[in-house]
């Protein structure tokens, strides 16, 4: 975000009409002040949201002083063109933004290569980590329902925190037009002046429509947050209005305004709620920092003005882009590594935040900002450099995580029992996901016998693709897996059409995918995660799954049928072992003494067997009744008479709490292939 000073020595003091001068100078230290306020709340927030539940909205104040303080730094300069203007602009906001980003960014991406496993979310990781080198992370986490602000997910991914700084710059995109009309024609001032209301306006009421219909989308885009920083803008075009008036005013008034505006925004910090946000609960903290940024640019030496100008609130706000940037990387890599539980731990991640962002400021902010040399280049110059400097960041960050595998300090990454990938140039195997199933998508190769195997269910669907390619290379037979992570195919507990709408328009194409492929030299395999987990990857507790239902049992039957007759074979799974802590995160020396791992990797057999009870009955009943169903149970392989374990002499079994590792794979493929030819041969010497 813009954490602009709001006076770097350039002239912007010299501002006619619109200023932030105050009797001490051009310099308003109350604002960083307010700047101080806001960051220390995030950092709060993100330490533990118990600190502080509302402290999110520190971002929101941050909407506001942006608006206000660069519409200041433009506003009383004269230009002879919107290319003039926005060529100012732009080269004053890369100067300012993007040093610190790009070193945070690229740093943040080496640390994340070498601290954090390269699990499933590790994709989403590096494509926010792109995204946010232009601006763009918040478009990318809100095409997700799983990176939510407010989700567990989001607080392992190391770039997240930058979606404010999107927006921001999303914002700039439209700013240079409407400060410049405000500029270039000023007997259009009133107009330029409606028309940034008029888009307030509407942003709020965008806001207000999405926040419960598309929450994500409300969260993150700017359409539903334009408006705050709006605020800000408007504060600035007219405040040659309203300052003279607060100068005017008696200092009792000011003062009995000034508190009033700071304990509304202290009860934005403590009572804001996060399932309404941004609409209504952003209105307060908005409206508040909007009200004490009157306050403290009037020539008025107020009490809140004295408050928010002590010095160490100073300092902290000149470093609140710093902190900002630095404090999530920080915070994630310690949760992926030592964790964050502990208050030691806490009080040593606020150290090492300040510790690095303190060098930030001094080391890469300050000497850029006032280089002699860049200061002497033309704007263009200027832009067209960090233009090309942030490309190629990218594009290290990029290639850089392209080779995780090889550098990073995990035994994850490059020891082969973990990955349950398919080995290269191996069996045939097919992955569809959502919007690829299409019943004339082609197989890579097909079997002279025109046999095949169609796998379908969600993530633990993708998990066997290690076993399943060995045994499309050894048996001669095309695999498809349709998986789609995080949606259920046929768990016996929900309705595909009740699923959420991305889940079910898969279960849909899937089963007809399924049923137009089937035939009698097809065999069919159903694993899904069908019993609830012990806990989550991030170390939270899993929502129940509802109880088993009459309504998806029959779903399941109803498709088990039809398939069956066909002539297809149909194997489902027995429920696997689920586990408290995910090995992956526990495998090295620098986090198998996180928090998360705790609780180990060792299940009772009977209380696996006890969990699920209900679902394997289920499975043997569709045995009984259905011809060519086999169940195929991993019970007897992986666990002994008394316990499951996730390891066996050193090797995991599984790569997290209920997902197959590649070693897994390995040790279930002969199993599973014996097994499945034993059943072949039964039904062929039967005759069924």
């Amino acid at each position: 975000m813009a954490f602009d000073r709001h006076s770097d020595n350039s002239g912007d003091s010299q501002f006619v009409g619109i200023s932030n001068v105050d009797p001490r100078g051009s310099y308003i230290s109350a604002i960083d002040g307010l700047r101080a306020f806001a960051v220390l709340s995030v950092m709060a927030y993100h330490l533990k949201s118990e600190f502080l539940l509302g402290g999110f909205v520190g971002v929101d104040v941050f909407f506001v002083i942006s608006g206000y303080v660069v519409a200041n730094s433009i506003i009383g300069r004269h230009f002879a063109s919107f290319k003039e203007v926005a060529l100012y602009f732009y080269a004053r906001r890369f100067l300012r933004i993007m040093p610190a980003l790009i070193v945070m960014l690229l740093i943040a991406s080496m640390a994340t290569i070498a601290f954090v496993p390269d699990a499933w979310l590790s994709q989403s990781n590096r494509n926010t980590a792109f995204f946010a080198f232009f601006g763009l992370s918040n478009v990318r986490l809100a095409q997700s329902a799983d990176d939510h602000y407010f989700g567990p997910r989001t607080d392992f991914n190391p770039f997240a925190h930058t979606w404010s700084l999107g927006l921001e710059e999303q914002f700039y995109l439209i700013f240079p037009f409407i400060i410049g009309a405000a500029l270039l024609f000023p007997a259009y001032r009133r107009a330029v002046v409606c028309s940034a209301l008029i888009l307030s306006l509407l942003s709020l009421g965008t806001s207000a429509v999405l926040t419960s219909r598309h929450p994500v989308f409300s969260f993150f885009q700017i359409p539903s947050r334009f408006w705050e920083l709006g605020i800000g803008l408007l504060l600035a075009l007219t405040s040659i209005s309203w300052r003279p008036r607060f100068d005017r005013a008696g200092i009792v008034f000011l003062n009995v305004l000034g508190a009033c505006f700071l304990v509304l925004l202290t009860f934005s910090f403590v009572f804001c709620d996060e399932t309404h946000f941004p609409f209504p609960w952003a209105i307060p903290p908005a409206v508040a920092t909007a009200g004490l940024l009157m306050v403290v640019s009037c020539n008025h030496r107020t009490t809140v003005s004295s408050i928010l100008s002590m010095r160490w609130l100073s300092f902290i706000g000149l470093l609140s882009y710093s902190l900002y940037l630095w404090h999530w990387p920080v915070y994630v890599l310690m949760r992926w590594t030592t964790g964050l539980e502990s208050l030691s731990e806490q009080l040593t991640a606020l150290l090492l935040t300040f510790l690095v962002a303190t060098a930030s400021y001094f080391m890469v902010e300050l000497p850029v900002r006032y280089s002699k040399r860049v200061s002497a280049l033309p704007r263009a110059a200027v832009v067209g450099l960090f233009c090309f400097a942030t490309i190629s960041a990218a594009a290290l960050s990029r290639e850089a995580f392209k080779l995780q595998n090889h550098i990073s300090l995990s035994v994850t990454s490059h020891d082969d029992s973990w990955s349950n990938a398919p080995p290269a140039n191996v069996g045939c195997v097919l992955f569809l996901n959502d919007d690829e199933i299409r019943s004339d998508t082609p197989f890579a190769c097909k079997a002279a016998s025109g046999r095949q195997m169609l796998v379908a269910g969600d993530s633990h669907a993708g998990a066997y693709a290690r076993m399943l390619a060995q045994f499309s290379n050894d048996q001669d037979m095309p695999v498809a897996i349709y998986s789609s992570p995080g949606c259920a195919f046929m768990n016996f507990r929900v309705p595909m059409r009740r699923l959420e709408r991305k889940c079910a328009l898969f279960g849909e194409a899937t089963r007809k995918n399924l049923l137009a492929r089937a035939n009698s030299r097809t065999i069919v395999f159903l694993p899904s995660l069908r019993i609830d987990r012990l806990r989550d990857q991030w170390g939270g507790f899993s929502a129940p799954m509802p109880q088993v239902g009459d309504e998806a049992a029959d779903e399941a039957r109803t498709l088990i049928e039809r398939l069956s007759n066909r002539g297809s074979i149909v194997v489902m799974e027995a429920p696997t072992p689920v586990f408290w802590s995910p090995p992956f995160r526990c495998a090295d020396w620098f986090n198998r003494n996180n928090p998360i791992c705790r609780r180990g990797f060792v299940t009772s057999r009977s209380e696996f067997d006890a969990r699920r009870a209900i679902v394997l009955d289920l499975e043997r009943s569709f045995s009984r009744t259905i011809k060519r169903v086999m169940i195929w149970d991993v019970g007897p392989t992986l666990c002994s008479a008394s316990s499951c374990n996730a390891f066996e002499n050193g090797k995991p079994l599984f790569y997290d709490g209920d997902h197959l590792s590649g070693y897994g794979n390995d040790v279930l493929y002969p199993v599973f292939r014996r097994e499945l030819i034993q059943f072949q041969d039964s039904i062929f010497s039967a005759g069924r």
